[in-house]
């Protein structure tokens, strides 16, 4: 895993493994499926999930790894631009790219977090409570790696959300957090009313940062990286 992207999660697979990428073996297909990960809380998080056939290990393992298996997944977080979306369909597909899956036997503890380093590629969205209180801040992070660069939208909350409303474009960041799919209502053009749309995003638990590319650590900021 690269030390600027690296995801850890253990969920269940929802979805039967499609080939995304045809290839002539069977280590270097490329499968998609959704992935279901729950909360403490209860609540019920969806992803994509995508993984060569190598990641498995062997074709047997491969081959259990299936509709209601729960998997632990060793990879990292990549985004894709979509061709020609159809208007409920998101431009850009979030995915946990899998470089290590293995099926669990017996079952595991919980696990979804989420580890990276990168740039503010966008000035933050900030969302205030009562009082005009910092209650959310959004941002996208670039992160580079072997295979380019990917654009990953993260969400921050109450003092990490207070921390990450003063990031500019091109401050350097270090997040520790974890995936999360949520809901929301889109609005449509020429009036036509929402629908219901998912997004996914990482949540920032940890968030370290500086405005140039020194990796220095600010007040209140731990590093993850």
């Amino acid at each position: 895993m690269s030390k600027n992207n690296a995801a850890g999660i253990v969920g269940i697979i929802t979805t039967k493994p499609r080939v995304v990428m045809d290839a002539p073996t069977w280590a270097q297909k490329v499968y998609e499926a959704v992935l279901e990960y729950r909360r403490p809380s209860g609540t019920k998080d969806k992803f994509f999930v995508q993984f060569p056939g190598q990641a498995a290990g062997t074709k047997k393992a491969l081959l259990n790894i299936k509709k209601g298996k729960e998997v632990l997944i060793g990879g990292e977080v990549r985004t894709q631009n979509m061709d020609n979306p159809e208007p409920h369909e998101p431009r850009v597909k979030i995915c946990i790219y899998a470089k290590v899956i293995a099926v669990n036997d017996p079952p595991a503890d919980p696990q979804n977090e989420v580890k990276l380093c990168g740039h503010i590629c966008k000035d933050p969205r900030v969302a205030t409570a009562r009082f005009g209180k910092i209650a959310v801040t959004s941002f996208i992070v670039a992160v580079n790696s072997h295979h380019g660069a990917d654009y990953i939208p993260c969400v921050c909350w109450r003092n990490v959300a207070e921390a990450a409303a003063k990031l500019k474009i091109g401050a350097y960041v270090e997040i520790t957090g974890r995936m999360q799919s949520r809901e929301y209502k889109k609005k449509m053009p020429d009036g036509k009313p929402p629908y219901l749309a998912t997004t996914h995003e990482v949540s920032v638990t940890q968030l370290g940062f500086a405005e140039d590319t020194d990796e220095q650590e600010t007040e209140g900021s731990e590093k993850t990286c």
